[in-house]
Order: structure tokens, then C-alpha cells, then sequence
């Protein structure tokens, strides 16, 4: 099923392309700081950028989902 949301300039943008866009973000920071950990060679960075990556795909989700977010942010483990 594809929820179909407004854009800024009256564009429709598919949820899934929304969700997609912002977790591939996530999978590429988390990517890169495993990276650099295995590597020895972690960077502040690198774990900034995935929390960055994690707090905008919350937000994309309320963005498109938010009837189901409090279930969805149920599944998400908290911030330590």
C-alpha cells in the first residue's frame, strides 16, 4: 500500500519513497561507522551523522504514518 503525501510545492511523494530514502541514510551511516570501528579508527563523526540519520527517518515516519507512529515508535529501542 502506498500512502501518498504532499510535498512543500504540491508534489506527491510516495511514503515508501520517503521511508526508503531516509533508511538507506541510516543503513549507510550505520555502514560507515561499523566500518571505522572494525578499522580502529572510529570518528564522533560518524556517530553523529547515524543519530542525525535515525531522528530524521522518525520524522519522516510521522511525516507519512501518523495513525500507526505510536506503535512503530513502541518497536523502537530508546536512546541511551
Amino acid at each position: 500500500m502506498n500512502t501518498v503525501v504532499w510535498g512543500t510545492r504540491g508534489a506527491h511523494i510516495t511514503m515508501d519513497k520517503i521511508v526508503d530514502v531516509r533508511f538507506e541514510r541510516v543503513e549507510k551511516a550505520l555502514a560507515t561507522l561499523v566500518e571505522s570501528i572494525t578499522k580502529y579508527n572510529p570518528q564522533a563523526s560518524q556517530a553523529l551523522e547515524l543519530a542525525n540519520a535515525d531522528n530524521e527517518l522518525g520524522q519522516g515516519l510521522k511525516q507519512c504514518v501518523p495513525s500507526t507512529l505510536p506503535t512503530v515508535l513502541a518497536l523502537k529501542p530508546p536512546h541511551s
